[in-house]
């Protein structure tokens, strides 16, 4: 059998998309599709490339050999990680910046050509779609930090504590959806948290 790329992700930092390949080795009984003889070897790569479109701009083709730094001809299958830094993401951006909520789509494309040909049989290639809600969940947090301040109003304390309470749930739903890619209930919930969390809280209670 012919490799088959397998691509996740992985949260280590909220300004990093961290991408993994998961292919794993070659292995006839539990890994006939991995990296290795029979199938192509890491160190036989020439072409390394993730093409990803953030939620609200526009594609970027990422060389994963040149502005990585990955070296395929060293690299072992369990060390194929890729950081991807906010600057790479976005024309202009700073690296350390909280990367943008929402879904991002990415194609995984590997060859043993010095460069991609449509159709060739040298290509091996795998999108996938990953949603991100570092942004919303740190509003959530802090709301959540100000369910002390509540008590000093008893006549407002319940409807701001249900607001409060009402954001963490619809959080955890966006973290199950995220981890399942559940895409379309992830989008939704997102919307609907963007605009819970942008409520004004002096509209439920102004004492």
């Amino acid at each position: 059998m012919a490799l088959s790329l397998a691509l996740t992700k992985t949260v280590t930092d909220f300004s990093v998309l961290t991408l993994v390949d998961n292919s794993g080795n070659y292995d006839v009984d539990t890994n006939p599709t991995g990296w290795g003889a029979p199938n192509i070897e890491l160190s036989s790569v020439q072409y390394a490339h993730l093409l990803i479109t953030p939620p609200t701009t526009s594609q970027v083709d990422i060389d994963i050999i040149n502005d990585l730094g990955i070296d395929f001809s060293t690299i072992t299958s369990e060390e194929l990680i890729y950081n991807i830094t906010y600057d790479l993401l976005v024309s202009g951006g700073t690296a350390g910046t909280t990367l943008e909520d929402g879904i991002y789509t990415v194609t995984y494309r590997i060859s043993t050509d010095a460069s991609w040909v449509e159709g060739a049989a040298t290509n091996y290639t795998v999108t996938v779609n990953f949603g991100t809600y570092y942004v919303v969940q740190a509003l959530v947090f802090q709301n959540v930090a100000t369910i002390p301040n509540f008590y000093n109003c008893s006549k407002c304390c319940d409807l701001q504590l249900k607001d409060v309470v009402t954001q963490f749930m619809l959080l955890q739903a966006l973290i199950y959806a995220s981890e399942y890619t559940y895409l379309t209930e992830f989008s939704n919930i997102l919307t609907t948290l963007q605009q819970v969390t942008s409520f004004d809280s002096d509209l439920i209670c102004n004492c």
